[in-house]
């Protein structure tokens, strides 16, 4: 649609919506509007909270979370000296693995040396015995 060289276009979408609000004006207008259960029930409502009331649970809930603040605190305090026991007792573990290691790798260099050893006069007697 075009007006005085404006185009004017209107979607589908809005076309929707005004019909929408249209007839929901048409039916609160002309429509009859029905309450049920016949009579409404109507009950007295619980008061408010109060400021006192909110600042009271506050508290409350500070309260509760210092408490399991705490009980965290001393729950890792226990975990680390567990673990820090744990540590101690691996440490120790590993000093005992060495000391029966170290005599062993001892043990084994002096034999790997006499191999070598061993190994260099065959080489020397078998080189110097085919030129003799």
């Amino acid at each position: 649609m075009e007006v005085d060289g404006i185009n004017l276009a209107v979607g589908g979408g809005a076309v929707t919506a005004i019909a929408g609000v249209f007839g929901a004006w048409i039916k609160a207008r002309f429509g009859k509007t029905s309450v049920s259960p016949v009579p409404l029930p109507v009950e007295k409502q619980k008061d408010f909270v109060t400021v006192q009331e909110c600042n009271r649970k506050m508290c409350e809930h500070k309260a509760e979370i210092a408490e399991l603040r705490s009980q965290m605190n001393r729950n890792q305090e226990s975990l680390m000296q567990k673990l820090d026991a744990m540590d101690d007792k691996s440490e120790q573990r590993a000093k005992e693995t060495f000391q029966r290691i170290n005599p062993l790798a001892e043990k084994l260099g002096e034999q790997i040396g006499q191999v070598k050893l061993i190994k260099e006069t065959f080489i020397q007697s078998v080189v110097g015995g085919k030129h003799k």
